[in-house]
């Protein structure tokens, strides 16, 4: 199977290297500029400006491709592999296809391009007149990031064996909180990074899970709860991915004590290879004035038999307020065929939002509308994604095919498209997120039943749908799906914490401070654990032991509003007012519209006289 993905890597970023290398011996001479026609293509007139608007995102001298197409002599060189390349559509590698909107960096080619290409090339590849020639492109198009921060070591990726996820960490050096208005992502090694996202922590646990490894990183295909996107915004790396244009009125707020989380998905090159990303952030002092909000379609209950041609997976959700529809970022594996994604307006009409007629495992990128467009309250927003499972389909990893399930791996299947929209406030963005939220637990408690008919012993699973079905109303089913993995795993820690919570919310206290201390015991640096059972201490009266466990969870996380609240009531009815008033205040800095804070803040200051 590695031979297969390995092949499929450098075919996608090789521009037909080694299959149309013959090619690039003709019309290697010098084109002449003698008795040039107006009707003559030239390569300063006509055929730079599609390749420095249209390929040099990947074909620069930094970029995914392996060779730069940035100088005349470049471009002649490969002017017959480009002509016939272009022609069969194989390049550039923009995929979607026929919808009823445009996007933004739109690098594909239309009908008149190609057969300016073809022309040029057939007449000798002429160069034409230096004052025709557009500038080529200088750069990073946003300029000098006001702060740069990298993996602290490169990661040696192996030569041989299957495709590789990893999670690497990356501290944000802030001494106070800032606006991100953009951020650019820099593999050190392109050609073997196959995409990357970043996701934030503000609790320091995943740093401290990779410290214990090795190569200072964790699992790529483990999802941990601690990580998170940045608000309203998703963050990622594709080969050639052009940056949107900003929007400073979108910028997102970084505290200090911030760890990236950068996922990396990279392919062997048969080499050892030393991969190393940093991450430039720009910054702005303006706060935010639009709330972006991001949404996932997806499906989990992905089984195609072997042999099937058009399995399909799909899901759609009706939106809730107006917003305007911002970008489109799919992502299904190998035996991916179509994808479709379309909305249905309030009035009955259909409109195609993105079509991808054939799929391209080694091309995905995601798809910025331009112009926005509205959806309006009661628009359902659906995505459709099929499958070729069958011997017939190129990229089957397995020969002879086999049953593929849902899994991260790039020969299990995905289902998803990321959908970023903007409501109109952050109230109403606010309003949408707890909207999807009702909606996408509800999709995934069914994918997670479907999951456990498959692997009924799925300690992850049961602890995924115990968390879910509970916090639909369904209490007592989630604490039996939670009390089946602790069967399973008696160490496990989240199951035992939910189930304390979930207890406690039955009135059984007794039980809830018992599975508290199980999940501490399981693990004592959990440090919801720790203040869930601190809370616990504090609400039956037990002042002393709940400020030693509230203490001792604010040393794991230092950033927690309600915990900060939590402690400062304890030192209050302890009679410490100065002890209260420093908590509340680190409480109210860490999130100002926390309300309960806020509250008891004012009331101890009125109490004070101040």
């Amino acid at each position: 199977m590695m031979r297969i993905l390995v092949r499929s890597a450098v075919r996608a970023s090789g521009f037909l290297l080694v299959v149309l290398q013959v090619l690039a011996l003709a019309g290697c001479g010098r084109g002449t500029t003698t008795g040039v026609t107006d009707a003559q293509p030239t390569f300063d007139r006509d055929i730079a400006p599609i390749v420095f608007n249209h390929c040099a995102a990947c074909h620069n001298n930094d970029g995914s491709a392996p060779f730069p197409l940035l100088t005349y002599a470049e471009v002649r060189n490969r002017g017959p592999q480009i002509a016939q390349v272009t022609k069969s559509h194989f390049m550039p590698p923009w995929l979607p296809r026929g919808g009823d909107y445009t996007f933004s960096g739109d690098c594909s080619l239309n009908t008149q391009q190609i057969a300016k290409i073809h022309d040029w090339v057939a007449a000798g590849s002429l160069e034409g007149n230096a004052v025709d020639l557009p500038p080529a492109p200088q750069g990073p198009l946003r300029g000098k990031p006001d702060l740069v921060v990298e993996m602290p070591h490169a990661y040696m990726l192996q030569p041989e064996g299957t495709d590789v996820w990893r999670k690497f960490v990356i501290p944000v050096p802030l001494a106070s909180a800032r606006y991100v208005r953009a951020v650019d992502i820099r593999p050190s090694n392109p050609k073997v990074v196959h995409h990357a996202v970043v996701h934030i922590d503000t609790t320091g646990k995943i740093r401290a899970l990779a410290a214990k490894n090795p190569d200072n990183a964790i699992d790529g295909m483990t999802t941990y709860p601690e990580e998170r996107n940045p608000p309203g915004h998703f963050v990622n790396w594709l080969p050639g991915k052009i940056p949107f244009a900003d929007d400073p009125a979108m910028a997102w707020r970084i505290e200090p004590g911030t760890d990236l989380v950068v996922e990396a998905h990279m392919l062997p090159s048969g080499k050892p290879e030393p991969v190393r990303i940093s991450i430039g952030f720009y910054f702005t002092d303006t706060p935010p004035s639009k709330f972006p909000v991001d949404f996932l379609l997806h499906s989990e209950s992905i089984d195609i038999p072997a042999g099937s041609q058009d399995f399909e997976a799909a899901d759609s959700y009706q939106i809730p307020q107006d917003v305007q529809l911002l970008g489109l970022y799919p992502h299904c594996h190998l035996l991916g065929k179509t994808v479709d994604v379309w909305a249905i307006f309030p009035g009955g009409t259909k409109k195609t939002l993105l079509r991808i007629p054939r799929w391209d495992f080694n091309w995905q990128n995601a798809y910025r509308l331009s112009p926005p467009v509205l959806l309006p309250r009661g628009t359902t927003v659906a995505m459709r994604i099929r499958y070729d499972n069958s011997a017939e389909n190129v990229r089957n990893p397995f020969n002879p095919p086999r049953r593929v399930q849902f899994g991260y791996h790039t020969d299990d299947e995905m289902a998803q498209v990321n959908v970023d929209v903007l409501p109109q406030s952050a109230a109403a963005a606010n309003e949408f997120l707890v909207d999807f939220r009702r909606h996408d637990i509800l999709g995934m408690i069914k994918s997670y039943q479907f999951t456990l008919t498959l692997h009924p012993d799925d300690v992850v699973t049961h602890v995924e749908l115990g968390k879910d079905l509970a916090v639909t109303g369904h209490v007592n089913e989630g604490i039996e799906s939670l009390r089946r993995a602790v069967e399973l795993d008696p160490g496990n820690a989240e199951a035992h914490y939910y189930l304390g919570r979930f207890e406690a919310t039955l009135s059984k206290p007794a039980i809830a401070r018992l599975e508290f201390e199980k999940a501490i015991h399981a693990d004592p640096n959990y440090y919801l654990a720790v203040s869930e059972l601190g809370l616990w201490h504090m609400q039956n009266g037990n002042l002393d032991q709940a400020a030693e466990l509230l203490e001792r969870s604010l040393k794991l996380h230092p950033r927690d509003a309600v915990v900060l609240n939590n402690l400062g009531i304890v030192r209050f009815r302890q009679d410490n007012r100065g002890e209260a008033l420093r908590c509340f205040k680190q409480a109210v800095a860490v999130a100002p519209d926390y309300r309960p804070a806020v509250d008891n803040l004012r009331q101890v200051e009125a109490a004070a006289g101040n």
